[in-house]
């Protein structure tokens, strides 16, 4: 199999990361520049991620944020939510979101998106130099950045248009962030195809414990990666870039990529405590049509094996 090496992801996926680009953009200029910066370092630490920090005391003094009287109550209240986001976005507390809502008003929504444009930012960088050697995340293209809620939502489609994939692999990895992250909606969700494809729920319920399951080897490697993303960025396992490229290709590896931090968009939701409005008792099924957008409400699919 072609190594990733050999390849570049600049031109696999040009489009999807210009989304991705378009983003990074709108959440520099969504919310207080020197927020930003100070949720930025924290959070490059935290990954254990290089980053460019800016110079300055506040910033050499953020290990000790809690208690260094250089930090406002404001301050404090962004670096405590922007850490929970960070380290366990499903611990976030209604005190954490209350004493965010304090500090920024209407504004504490804003920051919740731009927390995830610089979480995954730094993941995806991170990866793709461990993966391929590069970056290719383009440069800012210099216009005036769009609004970021509708800059994230025109980035989703364009991502799901990706399709090296097959549908069921597709959905495991959706399935292992989504209860990595605990996202109430994606749990609950099944992607019709993946559904009938796999066998139906016997196939999902391995996630949890892959490594000890009978999935298929290559997608034990896809579930490996989500791992690496999500929990360990900075430093990804032993062999892993060998193992994937053995069993998938170089643009299925970007577009694996390009998924989990598109699917890790329920970091938000999840944070803010709304990722479960509209959760019913009974499994949805969704399927996303030739544009991208997911269609919901769809029937329970036959099994393919039946």
């Amino acid at each position: 199999m072609t190594s990733t090496n050999s390849a570049s992801p600049s031109a696999i996926a040009p489009e999807a990361l210009r989304a991705f680009a378009d983003v990074i953009a709108s959440a520099r200029a969504a919310i207080d520049p020197d927020l930003y910066a100070l949720a930025r370092a924290r959070i490059a630490t935290l990954l254990g991620v290089a980053d460019a920090a800016p110079a300055g005391e506040k910033i050499r003094a953020l290990p000790s944020w809690p208690d260094s009287p250089l930090f406002s109550d404001r301050e404090r209240a962004c670096l405590a939510f922007a850490e929970q986001f960070v380290l366990d976005v499903s611990a976030v507390s209604d005190e954490q979101r209350a004493a965010l809502a304090g500090a920024l008003g209407k504004g504490a929504a804003a920051f919740g998106q731009a927390l995830y444009a610089i979480d995954f930012e730094l993941r995806l960088r991170n990866a793709f130099a461990q993966l391929f050697g590069a970056d290719p995340i383009p440069a800012p293209s210099g216009a005036t950045p769009g609004a970021l809620w509708p800059t994230l939502e025109a980035m989703m489609p364009v991502i799901a248009r990706l399709a090296a994939l097959d549908p069921l692999t597709t959905e495991l990895v959706r399935l292992r962030g989504a209860r990595i992250h605990s996202c109430r909606m994606c749990k609950s969700l099944r992607n019709a195809r993946a559904f009938a494809q796999g066998g139906g729920e016997t196939t999902f319920d391995k996630i949890d414990a892959f490594e000890q399951s009978d999935l298929a080897e290559r997608h034990k490697v896809a579930l490996r990666l989500v791992d690496a993303v999500l929990f360990r960025p900075g430093d990804f396992p032993s062999g892993l870039a060998e193992q994937l490229r053995e069993h998938w290709t170089p643009a299925q590896i970007v577009e694996l990529l390009l998924d989990i931090a598109r699917n890790a968009l329920n970091k938000f939701a999840v944070a803010m405590g709304v990722d479960g409005v509209g959760v019913g008792e009974s499994t949805g099924f969704y399927d996303t049509d030739e544009r991208g957008e997911m269609v919901y409400g769809l029937a329970r699919p036959e099994l393919a094996s039946a």
